[in-house]
């Protein structure tokens, strides 16, 4: 299986923004180890928090490292899809503070769902949640 690296600003902030949000921290290189890393997992799925330093992240993935630009304040992220070779999960986050959070995490069937519709339903059920 591959897991994602994500480049992001401070891979330990971003880190602790997916800890509130209900995922598990699986490890972190230490702060002045020279390689700023840290892994967080959700319902078996794992992704590595990288940087985006010129070192670690090359000219041309720069140009395309996604959607939340490196301006964007933290509580941009909003929603987060993995995908297993089985399952299709999609987190909605629905409050977020440095206290306490709240996910809305839905397992799908990957043979019988389509992503981009769960995650339209996932932002449509959100409120009633909250309500």
């Amino acid at each position: 299986m591959l897991t994602p690296i994500l480049a992001t600003e401070d891979p330990y902030r971003t880190a602790a923004i997916f800890c509130r949000a209900g995922w598990q921290l699986e490890f972190e290189t230490p702060p002045d180890s020279g390689d700023p890393l840290a892994c967080v997992s959700l319902a078996g799925s794992k992704v590595l928090l990288g940087t985006a330093e010129p070192q670690f992240l090359a000219d041309e993935a720069r140009a395309v490292r996604g959607a939340l630009g490196a301006d964007s304040p933290p509580d941009d992220l909003v929603e987060i899809t993995s995908v297993t070779s089985s399952r299709l999960h999609v987190s909605r986050i629905l409050r977020h503070s440095p206290s306490e959070g709240m996910l809305l995490f839905v397992d799908l069937e990957r043979g019988k769902s389509n992503l981009g519709l769960a995650a339209l339903r996932v932002s449509q059920l959100a409120p009633a949640v909250l309500a």
